[in-house]
């Protein structure tokens, strides 16, 4: 499985990254293989982390001139795009990861700032799980575009919500709270919100019968 990963600009923290990466590099014959974009300022982040990305897309608007100059003297291609564009960066860099082929997006970053661009976003990312397997961390915060089934071991009490993404959803859910089977959730509806994870009744386990859904644990750092 060939990994596409997004390093994105926004208030992506360090530490919600070094929370993500060993969950990347645990598999050292997918990465070896990766797509690394970064996204604008996402650039500052790789190399405060120390990842060499193979890309770089954006405007430039945000990004620093001294990552600029880190990626240029590495020879990594970095594509300008002027600012009057009809796409976002994130949308420049999920173009990017999906032309070259990639079975699965992880996305960290792209939260904070406006909310009209977290709301865009989010809406990037659902629009492409309807095609791929995607995670983000956006911040602190971890979501998934799920259409078939998704499971995680949670600390008891932990949040879990799902939300119905671009129509309908019929979900199960197992091991929290306030189970469901086969319960459908209209476009726009709130049940899904703040269930919690049971931690004695083993891993959460939500599966989509049928539609979209995004599946949102508020404190990343729950996920183990």
């Amino acid at each position: 499985m060939r990994i596409g990963v997004v390093l994105a600009g926004g208030a992506s923290s360090q530490s919600s990254a070094e929370q993500l990466l060993p969950r990347v590099l645990a598999d050292d014959v997918a990465m070896a293989d990766a797509v690394i974009v970064a996204a604008d300022s996402g650039l500052d982040l790789a190399r405060r982390l120390g990842i060499v990305p193979t890309l770089v897309v954006g405007d430039l608007d945000s990004v620093t001139d001294d990552a600029l100059r880190w990626a240029r003297g590495l020879g990594i291609e970095v594509r300008s795009f002027p600012s009057d564009k009809d796409e976002t960066d994130l949308d420049l860099a999920l173009a990017a990861v999906v032309a070259a082929g990639v079975d699965r997006v992880i996305v960290l970053g792209g939260a904070g700032g406006r909310l009209d661009h977290l709301l865009g976003n989010i809406g990037a990312i659902g629009r492409l799980g309807g095609e791929l397997p995607v995670e983000a961390w956006l911040g602190e915060e971890y979501v998934a575009v799920v259409t078939s089934s998704w499971s995680a071991s949670l600390p008891a009490a932990a949040i879990v919500s799902v939300l119905p993404l671009g129509g309908p959803v019929v979900v199960s859910e197992a091991g929290v709270r306030w189970p469901l089977d086969r319960h459908r959730l209209p476009l726009g509806s709130t049940q899904g919100i703040s269930n919690e994870a049971v931690a004695t009744d083993g891993p959460v386990h939500i599966t989509v019968h049928e539609g979209c859904a995004l599946v949102v644990v508020p404190t990343a750092k729950d996920l183990t």
